[in-house]
């Protein structure tokens, strides 16, 4: 029997949960909404969890380590590393870093965004995702923190990921010669892999000493590092009370129509 009345709302599920509400829309109204309560009543009656592992959250969960190092050195600031998953009456969630004297006593809170590859990377052109508002407010509201950042890191891809991309490019039409060679275009492909998701050589060059298959290297003169500083965007948030207020009323809103659908 789940307790309804006092069920908490992941961070990251926030986004979803509050599609409709800047249009005035009800629960009742946002099918979007809908489906992740489904999902929420299923993960808790069922004994499952929802496993929508690609190729973009494997490579964020690989590679948090170092882009959290990476932003780190960018502010030339240690921040603490949160290992803590926090709740209150409402929220559940659990961020990267925090800056100030303890969790709870946080004046700022950044969650790390480590992105796919280069086209993938914001830019100052880019505005922050409602989904990430919402997450990062969570956070916020958790820990009575007035600041956030969304920190967007653009690090290397495992040395596994690109050995795996190279392998399915090598099956492409007319990558292989008519003796089952490496072709030239093959090779470039390889070239181009490489420039997508390497970005620091030196640090890539290190990750192998503990990768357990063989690399081989197709770009000869390595010419491509982007400058650290330019692997980092970041988007800042204010808290803003009035937002959060409308997401508890939302918490309340999603309890009462899984009660009234589910029970």
């Amino acid at each position: 029997m789940v307790d309804f009345d006092n069920l908490l709302f992941r961070a990251s599920s926030m986004g979803d949960i509050m599609t409709g509400v800047e249009k005035g829309w009800s629960v009742d109204k946002s099918i979007t909404c809908q489906r992740k309560l489904v999902q929420i009543y299923r993960e808790l009656t069922w004994g499952r969890r929802a496993n929508k592992t690609n190729k973009y959250t494997e490579k964020g969960t690989k590679v948090e380590e170092n882009s959290i190092t990476t932003y780190c050195r960018v502010k030339k600031t240690m921040y603490k590393k949160n290992d803590v998953r926090l709740t209150n009456n409402f929220f559940t969630g659990e961020f990267d870093l925090y800056e100030g004297v303890e969790i709870l006593k946080a004046n700022k809170i950044i969650d790390i965004k480590s992105s796919y590859d280069w086209t993938t990377f914001p830019s100052i052109c880019d505005k922050l995702e409602p989904k990430y508002d919402y997450q990062i407010h969570t956070y916020m509201d958790l820990t009575g923190a007035s600041n956030g950042v969304i920190a967007h890191v653009l690090e290397n891809n495992t040395p596994e990921a690109i050995n795996k991309l190279k392998l399915f490019a090598k099956y492409e039409k007319g990558m292989l010669d008519s003796g089952g060679n490496e072709s030239d275009a093959y090779i470039a492909k390889c070239v181009e892999i490489e420039k997508n998701h390497i970005y620091d050589i030196e640090l890539f060059k290190k990750s192998l000493e503990t990768f357990d298959e063989l690399f081989e290297f197709h770009t000869s003169d390595w010419h491509y590092d982007i400058p650290i500083h330019q692997r980092v965007h970041e988007i800042e948030v204010v808290r803003d009370e009035a937002k959060i207020e409308k997401m508890k009323n939302r918490v309340i809103e999603c309890r009462e129509w899984m009660k009234k659908n589910f029970n």
